[in-house]
């Protein structure tokens, strides 16, 4: 039988994990989305996805994205293409400080490029208060003189990847800060730029 002084420290800890907010617990607790291998080889010639790119505002169908091509788009704007770690965009110092988020039906998933899979921030869908659209990515990145440049390389890698198959994309800043009050971001970063995207037709 549990004496006292036990008792009252399982109870102090069951408290404290439910009270403190422990960053740990939390990180346990998001469900993971593994995603497939990008496809690395083929696909359009650079010229030709250059000549075919534009903005696309919709309205969208209700085509899907799939995981292939979510994972490819993904890849495309900023993921790992070097055994160094280093990324298909360029950042000033390898900084690396970009935070990309997808906004989906099934929530708010941040990348993890490191494992090529996707973090849930929350399960509910707020694509239209991030300016609507099958999938939305949103940038997100600290203040400073070199952030807009990485966000801009970033989501022109997914544009002209867009391009090469035929998905429409439409970048806008209205709708950036629409997760404001959903999602925490680390200390100094704020959101940047929001990014559309679904087929026509």
């Amino acid at each position: 039988m549990m004496n006292r002084r036990k008792f009252c420290m399982t109870l102090a800890a069951v408290a404290s994990g439910i009270f403190s907010g422990n960053a740990y617990a939390q990180e346990q607790e998001k469900s993971v989305k593994k995603l497939p291998a990008p496809a690395k080889e083929g696909g359009m010639p650079i010229m030709k996805a250059l000549s075919n790119r534009k903005t696309t505002r919709g309205p969208y169908n209700k085509k899907p994205i799939t995981n292939e091509t979510l994972s490819n788009l993904l890849w495309a704007a900023w993921g790992i293409n070097r055994p160094d770690g280093k990324r298909t965009a360029p950042s000033a110092l390898n900084s690396q400080e970009v935070n990309l988020y997808v906004v989906m039906q099934d929530g708010v998933w941040l990348f993890d490029a490191k494992n090529h899979q996707l973090l849930q921030e929350t399960g509910k869908d707020y694509r239209n208060k991030v300016g609507g659209g099958t999938i939305v990515f949103v940038y997100t990145a600290p203040d400073g003189a070199w952030p807009g440049m990485h966000v801009g390389s970033i989501y022109q890698n997914a544009n002209l990847y867009a391009s090469s198959i035929g998905l429409g994309s439409h970048v806008h800043a209205g709708s950036s800060d629409g997760l404001n009050d959903i999602i925490g971001l680390p200390v100094g970063y704020r959101f940047w730029i929001a990014h559309s995207f679904g087929y026509t037709g």
